[in-house]
């Protein structure tokens, strides 16, 4: 059955969205019927919407979003092997391409420098962990990465593209930066649908339900995003950042504060959709964690990268990772 909502009627259902669109003055029709959850009627308030929806989550770094269906793949092995069969897929890629790559990236803040000359390199299909203690500078360097912050110095590559060639790719990267948003009055399929609308995501209906299943919360769809637990939070915000068919999964301390259940939920997440060829970077506090997943590491201390080595050499060197980030960090 057709419903109309005012702006001001919009407010009381859907929160921040009403919000923004209120705050133009610009009243939305709405339909929802059997076929579709949320479709905007009117061409005009449709564009008119997108763009508000833009700007009210202009900061949310999770709009860049990524698919991918389960595997029954798991463990560390199985994500080394994944590796050895992305890298041998990409015939594309001249011998030592990485899907992520930096030169002497660097951004100041005054005389600061968040980031230092970082010269990073993840392989393809790697979940790269990225190790480093508060203010270090990774928050900085996945934004940079995003194109959400302006390097003051140096160079990104992605998939090997780099300059004007990089938007295309980040087009096709999910992230979820520092905390996932949502709109808590919303259930969780509308605000995967929503994501979708601003993306220009076909068949979203698919897509969605895939996404959900992946992350295990296909019984939770028509539960409000505002009464998740914070593991079911996170997970939704893996889902949105996988909605968009992507390369890469860059994700800023996703599994910080969980508790162990929803720690091991993210884990195999994790493990699947490396699996299925993209290329993770993660960063984390938690390193008993990122042991169980991760291929290969990156310290970073005070915005400088002081170390990469992979999870195969730190087994072969017998070399205890906490320890050898506590002597990194304090040399």
């Amino acid at each position: 059955m057709l419903e109309r909502y005012a702006a001001e009627e919009m407010q009381e259902k859907y929160g921040e969205i009403s919000s923004a669109v209120h705050e133009k003055g610009t009243p939305i029709i709405i339909t929802k019927d059997e076929k579709e959850d949320l479709v905007v009627l009117d061409p005009k308030r449709y564009n008119q919407l997108l763009k508000l929806l833009q700007e009210s989550t202009k900061k949310a770094a999770d709009t860049a979003n990524a698919v991918a269906a389960p595997v029954a793949a798991q463990g560390l092995l199985a994500v080394e092997e994944a590796v050895r069969r992305r890298e041998s897929m990409t015939t594309s890629a001249p011998k030592g391409g990485f899907a992520i790559e930096t030169d002497k990236l660097t951004k100041m803040y005054g005389s600061f420098a968040a980031v230092d000359a970082v010269s990073i390199h993840v392989r393809y299909g790697a979940i790269y962990g990225l190790v480093g203690k508060n203010g270090a500078g990774k928050t900085t360097l996945m934004r940079m990465l995003l194109g959400l912050s302006i390097p003051t110095d140096g160079e990104v590559m992605l998939m090997e593209r780099r300059g004007s060639d990089l938007y295309m790719v980040r087009r096709h990267t999910g992230s979820i930066i520092e905390n996932p948003t949502f709109y808590k009055d919303m259930s969780v399929y509308e605000n995967l649908a929503i994501r979708a609308q601003l993306i220009g995501l076909s068949s979203a209906k698919q897509k969605i339900r895939e996404v959900l299943e992946l992350v295990r919360l296909q019984d939770q769809v028509n539960k409000r995003a505002g009464s998740l637990s914070e593991g079911m939070r996170q997970a939704l915000g893996i889902a949105a950042a996988l909605l968009g068919d992507p390369e890469i999964l860059i994700l800023d301390e996703p599994i910080n504060g969980l508790d162990p259940q929803a720690i091991a939920n993210i884990r195999e997440i994790l493990i699947q959709v490396s699996a299925r060829g993209v290329t993770v970077l993660i960063s984390s506090h938690i390193l008993s964690e990122l042991e169980k997943i991760a291929t290969d590491y990156g310290f970073l201390v005070n915005g400088k990268l002081v170390k990469e080595i992979s999870a195969k050499e730190i087994v072969e060197q017998k070399i205890d990772l906490e320890a050898e980030f506590l002597r990194l960090a304090n040399q």
